[in-house]
């Protein structure tokens, strides 16, 4: 079976290539245990482990709620809601940002979070596209920064959905943006 790449994916795939391959084993092993645990084992998601504390579990229900968690998100990461944090509400958009990708991996100078709508709204969107990096292996760490992406779609036309340039402790604000809820 051949997978078909968009176009955006592919020039994406091409762009990481070296870098994947050449730092995946220096991670800090404390580091890459809390991540997992923290993303895949405890992701809120709806369509996180049964077993994870979901949103409603932090007091997270009603829109308000979300929109404060974002920005708080946006706040603690040091973000700028539409330049280093953009929400695309279709692949569409997301396909747009792949020059913008290419200019932002090779600088990596700064927290970059780009995602598009999931199967739910923005941050349950949020949380899954940084646990599917995470639970599939589309990470990996280079100077300081973790690099995280997504594909979607079915085998014959994948997507690239995300995109994030974060630290080690800017992951940690993302999560305890929860707790500290």
């Amino acid at each position: 079976m051949t997978i078909n790449y968009s176009e955006n994916l592919q020039r994406f795939k091409t762009l990481i290539e070296n870098g994947a391959k050449n730092y995946r084993g220096k991670e800090k092993k404390a580091e890459i245990k809390n991540l997992l645990y923290w993303f895949v084992d405890n992701c809120p998601s709806k369509k996180g482990p049964e077993k994870s504390k979901k949103f409603s579990g932090y007091g997270i229900c009603k829109n308000n709620d979300y929109k404060k968690l974002k920005h708080r998100i946006i706040d603690k990461v040091k973000l700028k809601k539409e330049v280093s944090y953009k929400y695309c509400k279709n692949h569409s958009e997301m396909k747009k940002l792949i020059s913008e990708i290419e200019r932002i991996y090779s600088s990596r100078g700064k927290p970059t979070i780009y995602f598009s709508k999931g199967e739910f709204e923005e941050m349950d969107s949020l949380y899954i596209r940084i646990r599917n990096s995470f639970a599939h292996g589309n990470y990996f760490k280079k100077g300081n920064y973790y690099i995280l992406w997504n594909e979607s779609g079915s085998n014959n036309k994948k997507n690239l959905s995300s995109f994030m340039t974060l630290k080690y402790e800017h992951l940690k604000a993302i999560y305890d943006a929860l707790s500290d809820y």
